[in-house]
């Protein structure tokens, strides 16, 4: 809150000046901005690594982080005018806590074949994250209220904002709530060989396959292969005279497959719309019973492919009788 005294100044006919009674100005915030977060994490990374024989190559990977936060925030009772008032205090707080792994194992292998050499690499990845949850919880009517004014200790102020020092007198003036978090895992497995003859012509074969929870069942594994080859013309024999004008040239070609997981949880699973208010209504020579037609879509999407039913359901609707339905005829 900042306090002054506005003066003002008038210029009279023989040019000087007088200050005119002055009023006092009061500006203030009302954004208390009472609040404190901590995080906490942890990241660790192990390997291992085996040579039984020459050139071959064992490796594994493990990695694990976790990580945890907490927040508080204090809405205290003021009066900054009678426009902006807080006749009662409110504590807030919420946590959450989750972790997520990686696992890579590799067996590579280089061999050379007179002026041929040979590098193949073979592979396994996983990892997972979003193991985790939320938890938050609110109060109103603190034991302890604050009151905010131009002398208040903030720090003071939220050693008792806690959701324990609170005494709400009605249901309104709680609050808790929690959630999970996103869960997802990939997993992978690849291999790859290098041929490489006297650093003039080289050729790169790569195949994997990799999964992932954001889709369906029995449609989570993509195969995706990939082949390049090169030419380093200037390392031919022919190119030695013109060594002083390009010094390396070289012609590559690839072409390869990939995918994209990047889609939000469960969009495989059905989605169903009823709308009533678009229903067909037939009535018989019966007045007081009537019959409604209703259609409603059904769509499904497995790894893009979309499949629509329409659906015609008629619902007897009887006076005092429970509604009951059933399935007439599908069309694909």
């Amino acid at each position: 809150m900042v306090t002054g005294l506005i003066i003002t100044t008038n210029r009279i006919p023989d040019g000087s000046l007088t200050e005119m009674p002055g009023t006092l100005l009061v500006l203030s915030n009302n954004g208390q901005n009472l609040n404190q977060s901590k995080s906490y994490s942890l990241r660790t990374t192990a390997y291992l690594e085996i040579q039984p024989i020459k050139n071959l190559v064992f490796r594994s990977q493990f990695g694990y982080n976790m990580s945890a936060s907490n927040y508080r925030s204090y809405t205290a009772i003021s009066a900054w005018s009678n426009n902006a008032r807080t006749s009662i205090d409110n504590v807030s707080q919420s946590g959450s806590m989750g972790h997520d792994w990686k696992l890579d194992n590799t067996l590579s292998y280089s061999f050379n074949l007179t002026d041929n050499q040979f590098d193949i690499i073979i592979g396994q990845t996983a990892e997972k994250w979003g193991m985790g949850q939320n938890i938050s919880a609110s109060g109103s009517n603190s034991i302890f209220p604050g009151y905010i004014n131009p002398n208040t200790d903030i720090s003071s102020v939220m050693n008792y904002a806690w959701v324990d020092n609170t005494k709400p007198t009605e249901l309104s003036q709680r609050g808790a709530g929690g959630s999970v978090w996103g869960e997802g895992a990939i997993a992978s497995f690849f291999g790859r060989i290098n041929y490489n003859y006297k650093e003039k012509y080289m050729a790169t074969v790569i195949f994997r396959a990799d999964g992932s929870s954001n889709f369906a069942r029995g449609k989570r594994w993509g195969y995706f292969p990939s082949a390049s080859v090169g030419w380093t013309i200037s390392n031919e024999d022919f190119m030695a005279g013109a060594s002083d004008i390009i010094d390396f040239l070289k012609i590559r070609a690839s072409w390869g497959q990939n995918g994209n997981c990047s889609i939000a949880n469960f969009q495989y699973l059905s989605t169903i719309a009823f709308d009533v208010s678009n229903g067909y209504f037939a009535s018989d020579k019966d007045p007081d019973r009537r019959e409604v037609m209703q259609t409603f879509w059904l769509t499904r999407t497995y790894l893009g492919n979309i499949r629509t039913v329409e659906r015609r359901v008629w619902m007897p609707v009887l006076p005092e009788a429970a509604w009951d339905w059933h399935l007439t005829g599908i069309r694909k």
